[in-house]
């Protein structure tokens, strides 16, 4: 996880604004809304990102923050659908 990525986060977080988040569930499924980031967990590893709703996700399950994305070696073509 790059700086860049995680200053984006931090000010997601303080600045209180939408953001487009784009992430894969446990389960491997791609998905994305539309959000508020409510706090960031440092506390045990993996780090979260905990969103409004109170749901928590993975920092390292993030594949983008807007036009942001993660550098954590998740390639987007993994999730392409060739059918």
């Amino acid at each position: 996880m790059d700086t860049k990525f995680i200053t984006i986060l931090q000010e997601a977080v303080e600045n209180r604004t939408y953001v487009r988040l784009t992430y894969h569930s446990p389960i491997g499924e791609f998905l994305f809304q539309n959000t508020l980031l409510k706090a960031i967990h440092y506390a045990s590893l993996p780090y979260e990102i905990e969103l409004t709703d109170g749901s928590r996700i993975p920092i390292p399950n993030i594949i983008a923050i807007g036009d942001v994305t993660a550098n954590n070696g998740v390639v987007y073509d993994d999730f392409t659908c060739d059918c």
